[in-house]
């Protein structure tokens, strides 16, 4: 008689032990690794709690302040494997569950839609008239366009956007179209109106031009190639970061210098970043 084999006794899981970041890190230096200080990491985590928050009651289990903590790494510097490596715990495939878990909740149109918006009622379509109009006379402006390339793995798929309310204009330099909306410049103006015009349209649009180099400035992960699949995570990814830009301008958080282990990236724009304010 053939004696049955032995049971394989399984090998208990060992876990890294986890940082809490929350804690053991000043404001500075959470601002300088995940861009928002404490405050703001839990007011993002705050739009996202339920969505991100496991229903099991096993340990080891990501918190949603740690899946926020994780995204806002790989944002910060286009770098999965510094989740991981920075003692936030997680193997390199949680980091993959986690950013597109966090990606998809952060990215709904119910949370951007509070941080991006489009003048479209007349009180706010005058209300950027105006601001614009400050900036160098130009009237009628409710907003600049600009682009900038971010290098994405191939796509096979593109979306279109956008619209303006009549009797309003966008401002674009020379390579858009010149179109009832949206107003360019003239390539070669004459001496008077023609050239006083284009003066107002470049210091008008200079404001995108700005906020462009500003938000790659502090989210590195625009620098590199994005390599993620399907395009619509691209697109996610370029939203968040847009919406989590503005969130850190609203509480006048600054944009870190480059640090020793992000990839630095020559910024056409020669922009420098705000500096912390003075302590007081």
């Amino acid at each position: 008689m053939v004696a049955p084999a032995p049971l394989r006794q399984r090998r208990p899981r060992r876990f890294r032990e986890r940082k809490d970041v929350l804690h053991d890190l000043d404001d500075g230096e959470l601002i300088k690794r995940y861009r928002l200080d404490r405050a703001g990491i839990i007011f993002v985590t705050d739009l996202v709690r339920g969505p991100l928050t496991n229903p099991t009651g096993r340990n080891q289990v990501l918190t949603p302040e740690m899946k926020i903590i994780v995204l806002l790494r790989y944002l910060a510097t286009g770098k999965m494997q510094l989740c991981s490596m920075d003692d936030l715990g997680p193997s390199q495939q949680t980091v993959s569950q986690v950013i597109t878990e966090t990606l998809m909740a952060l990215s709904s149109n119910a949370i951007l839609t509070q941080f991006i918006t489009f003048p479209i009622t007349p009180h706010e379509t005058q209300r950027k008239i105006v601001d614009f109009q400050q900036i160098a006379g130009f009237p009628g402006v409710i907003g600049a366009i600009d682009g900038t390339h971010v290098r994405i793995s191939a796509p096979s798929e593109f979306e279109g956007e956008g619209m303006v309310s009549d009797g309003c204009h966008l401002l674009g330099d020379s390579g858009y179209p010149s179109k009832k909306w949206l107003l360019t410049p003239y390539l070669r103006p004459q001496p008077g109106p023609q050239s006083n015009y284009n003066r107002a349209h470049k210091i008008t649009r200079s404001v995108v031009e700005r906020g462009i180099g500003q938000l790659k400035r502090r989210f590195h992960v625009l620098h590199g190639e994005i390599r993620v699949q399907p395009p619509s995570k691209v697109c996610q990814i370029i939203k968040v970061c847009a919406m989590l830009h503005n969130i850190c301008k609203d509480r006048n958080i600054y944009i870190p210098a480059a640090e020793d282990d992000e990839e630095e990236v020559d910024d056409p724009l020669h922009l420098q970043p705000p500096q912390p304010p003075a302590a007081q």
